[in-house]
Formats: structure tokens, C-alpha cells, sequence
């Protein structure tokens, strides 16, 4: 079956050092081997102290309705006010930087936000046009 891609399918849909990356992360996460020592690609990294607050909030969240938010409804374009006020303000107070709710974006993950960001800021020209 041919398929005909647009030149951003095309693009898309290619085989790249991301996918391989990952591709062998996860059969070495479910690997039988005892010899693999895991050191991951990156991130998620387990941490055992950050473990401990991820698993602290989910119960918090899971033992009230703040829960309900999180699954049962959509935040706006730009994700939670919520979060990204506290973002502000966490980045205000420990760095001065004088942000305010309009230059934070959240994504899914470091793959999406740098593919936002390229295609943003050299998306479309040359020879990587999409």
C-alpha cells in the first residue's frame, strides 16, 4: 500500500534517533537480563526522593476532589492556571526573573516542547520545511 504523506508526514513518519533511543529502552526496561544496568535516556529518571513527593501528591490528589479536575475536565489552551501561577511564582521567587502567566507553556514532555519550539523558531524554511 503506497501511502502519500504531506511533506510534514513524510518528515514525521521517519525513522529518527529519538525513536530508536527509545525503541531500545523499552526492551531493556523489559528485558529478562540481569547484566543490563538501566541508565536511561534522559529523563524520567527515578529518583527516590522525588519518587516519594510524585507517589505523596497522587494520594493527596486521589483522597480529594482535586482529582476530579484532573480527570474529568480540560484546562484551557495554554494548561492549568493553577499550575502555571505557581509556576510564576516559584520562578519569581528563587530566580527574580519577572515572568508572568504569558511566558509559560506546558507540554507533554520534553520531545513535544522542543518539537514546538523548532518548528516555532525554524519551522518552515530551508531545507526542513514542513
Amino acid at each position: 500500500m503506497i501511502k502519500h504523506y504531506s511533506k510534514f508526514g513524510s518528515k514525521f513518519t521517519q525513522c529518527s534517533g529519538i525513536t530508536r533511543l527509545m525503541d531500545d529502552l523499552g526492551r531493556a526496561n523489559h528485558s529478562d537480563d540481569e547484566n543490563i544496568i538501566m541508565l536511561g535516556g534522559g529523563n524520567p529518571a527515578l529518583i527516590p526522593e522525588a519518587h516519594e513527593v510524585f507517589v505523596n501528591e497522587l494520594k493527596s490528589l486521589t483522597s480529594s476532589k482535586s482529582i476530579d479536575q484532573m480527570l474529568g475536565f480540560y484546562d484551557g489552551p495554554q494548561g492549568s492556571e493553577g499550575f502555571i501561577n505557581a509556576l510564576v511564582e516559584m520562578f519569581n521567587a528563587n530566580y527574580d526573573w519577572g515572568l508572568n502567566s504569558s511566558n509559560i507553556a506546558i507540554t507533554n514532555g520534553s520531545q513535544s516542547s522542543l518539537f514546538s519550539l523548532f518548528n516555532l523558531y525554524a519551522g518552515g524554511y530551508g531545507r526542513w520545511q514542513f
